[in-house]
Order: C-alpha cells, then sequence, then structure tokens
C-alpha cells in the first residue's frame, strides 16, 4: 500500500478511541500548528500546512502486510490506518499492490 500524498500517510497500529486522541496530541505537540514556519507563506494553495508536511514525515507513506492464503497476517488488535494530516481533502489515492505467487 502506498500513499500519493505528501501530507498522508499509512500505518499499521491498534485502534482504540483513547489511543487516536494520544497520536493527535503527540503529533501537534511535536509540530504544532501555525508555528511561524517558512512555508505557511509561500505554499501554493493558501494552506498553513507546515505541520502536515512535518508530521506525515514522521510516518510511512506505505506498508507492506503479508498475506497467507488470501488474508492479510495482521496481529490481533493491528488496524491498517489511512492518516490525514492535512484534512478534510476532497480526494486520496491509495496504491494498493498484490505481489507474490
Amino acid at each position: 500500500m502506498f500513499s500519493q500524498h505528501t501530507t498522508g500517510a499509512i500505518r499499521v497500529n491498534e485502534y482504540e478511541k483513547s489511543l487516536m486522541k494520544d497520536f493527535e496530541n503527540f503529533f501537534n505537540k511535536l509540530a504544532p500548528r501555525k508555528a511561524g514556519y517558512g512555508h505557511d507563506t509561500t505554499n501554493v494553495d493558501d494552506r498553513i500546512n507546515t505541520h502536515s508536511h512535518l508530521q506525515s514525515m514522521l510516518m510511512n507513506s506505505g506498508e507492506s502486510i503479508p498475506l497467507k492464503d488470501g488474508e492479510m497476517l495482521l496481529g490481533t488488535w493491528q488496524t491498517i490506518f489511512f492518516i490525514e494530516v492535512d484534512g478534510p481533502r476532497p480526494k486520496r489515492k491509495v496504491i494498493v499492490e498484490v505481489v507474490g505467487e
């Protein structure tokens, strides 16, 4: 799986409501919105989104997940996430490629 967007990431992690909020708080502390970033004054679409680019740099744009007998081999608590750090956006695309025998 691969995200075609610089401010979108794909990750495998646990889905639990308070953990989702913890993730959001963690990334907002590392790269807060409106912190005087240069890109916020030179962007092309009037989006104040440098924090989104910085946050997505800390995550993967893709994941490889093994398959067996047509099933993903995810752990008990694992879920696949598309993480949009500059949203909502109108359209996002993810490429999924299956490789194997």
